[in-house]
């Protein structure tokens, strides 16, 4: 095997941190973009000059300027629908998409036996209220029900159809998108609140089939006003308070998949420690600086901003210094970003 390098980027707090943004100003520097999860983690960001919105691909499958290889590993649920509309949307081809031949297909069967559940109800699971089917497709898979299908038994998805890790223990380059946030995950956040996977920086690793010293850098997203979705979804971190899109003077904020309007906190400065505890971070971004700043809204450089808002930027970058993180940059709108110390390559 190749000493190659292997980058991941995640979500710190309840996902919407803004990864669709750090990726799509860093995925230039990488040859191979995988992608693990399910259809209700979408990412919004810029290729080429083009707001899109990806729930299944690799944001770079959008890309024209240049032709990079995409994966969908083994631990992904696939929401085929979603996924051939991306394909052709993309019109990417079988010499640059592949496929796990294990990941799992929802099937018509495993989305109606959830929407008869209270699951919605219960932790506001956005899968459900979409009708994605997510959940009953994975619990399915821990049972190795017969109810199962994966991408081989799938003739659409045949000549995509691959050994993933196989193809990427030889690869060099890779850079890994995360899903959702790690406050989300169902083996080290706050259950029953929680998604149905790990969303940790070894989980994504271990659903693309990568081992874990492959791991270059771990790359933390936050945003410096967490949000969770709407409903019953559970608490946030100790350390923030719940407040309002008002209290802020903001507009409201809505999840990309079901449009429903989001919660929102006060940062947690324990979150922070807690999620760099869980992945190992070795960098990080933050999104939302607008929110803190407004007055920096679409900047993308430090030029003249005044001391006092400089003195909030060093306070973020304070924070990850303490931690041994270094802070890369502040998002500062849909599109913009304030880079701090040079993007990855």
């Amino acid at each position: 095997m190749t000493d190659s390098r292997v980058v991941a980027v995640i979500g710190g707090q309840y996902g919407s941190e803004g990864k669709g943004l750090v990726v799509s100003k860093i995925w230039h520097y990488y040859e191979n973009h995988v992608r693990v999860g399910a259809a209700n983690a979408g990412h919004t960001g810029w290729i080429d000059g083009n707001k899109l919105v990806s729930q299944q691909l690799p944001m770079a499958a959008w890309a024209k300027s240049k032709s990079p290889r995409c994966y969908i590993g083994p631990g992904a649920v696939i929401s085929l629908d979603i996924l051939m509309r991306e394909i052709e949307e993309t019109g990417i081809d079988s010499d640059h998409l592949f496929i796990d031949y294990r990941a799992h297909v929802i099937t018509a069967d495993q989305i109606n036996r959830e929407g008869e559940t209270d699951l919605a109800a219960r932790i506001g699971s956005t899968s459900t209220i979409a009708r994605e089917g997510i959940g009953t497709a994975t619990a399915d898979r821990v049972m190795r029900s017969d109810n199962c299908i994966t991408t081989d038994d799938v003739p659409e998805l045949a000549p995509y159809a691959a050994d993933v890790p196989n193809m990427l223990g030889d690869e060099h380059s890779i850079l890994l998108e995360g899903t959702q946030g790690t406050g989300l995950s169902l083996t080290t956040g706050q259950f029953p609140y929680t998604t149905s996977r790990n969303t940790t920086v070894t989980g994504l690793m271990a659903d693309a089939g990568i081992p874990a010293i492959r791991l270059d850098r771990s790359i933390g997203v936050f945003r410096t006003y967490p949000i969770r979705v709407a409903g019953n979804s559970g608490p946030f971190f100790d350390g923030s308070t719940e407040i309002t899109f008002d209290d802020l003077g903001v507009q409201e904020e809505r999840t990309t998949v079901t449009k429903l309007t989001r919660r929102i906190a006060t940062w947690s400065d324990e979150q922070l420690a807690y999620a760099n505890m869980l992945n190992g971070l070795t960098d990080a971004y933050v999104t939302f600086f607008d929110y803190v700043v407004p007055t920096v809204y679409g900047q993308s450089t430090t030029d003249g901003m005044t001391a006092d808002e400089i003195d909030k930027m060093d306070m973020y970058i304070g924070k990850f210094a303490k931690l041994g993180i270094n802070l890369r940059g502040l998002g500062t709108g849909p599109q913009s970003m304030i880079e701090l110390d040079g993007y990855l390559y």
